[in-house]
């Protein structure tokens, strides 16, 4: 299955996690990056719709044997 590079799906995402976790990237943390010979950082911000924000959470937590992801909250003041 080739996925567009414009396709933001929950569908596309995961089957791009799936294509990270083949290869020879390893998920890891801006801590823990050097222990990595090629790291993959997954961040998030979030700023609009916490919902959204938690439904990839849980896709995420499908593969959380391998993967860590940082989530950046901008507060509104």
């Amino acid at each position: 299955m080739q996925t567009a590079i414009n396709d933001f799906t929950y569908d596309s995402y995961a089957h791009m996690l799936s294509l990270i976790q083949s290869s020879e990237y390893g998920f890891a943390q801006y801590h823990n990056h050097a222990n990595y010979d090629s790291p993959c950082i997954m961040r998030h911000d979030i700023d609009m719709d916490m919902a959204a924000d938690l439904r990839l959470a849980k896709l995420e937590h499908k593969f959380s044997k391998y993967l860590s992801s940082t989530y950046f909250v901008l507060l509104w003041g």
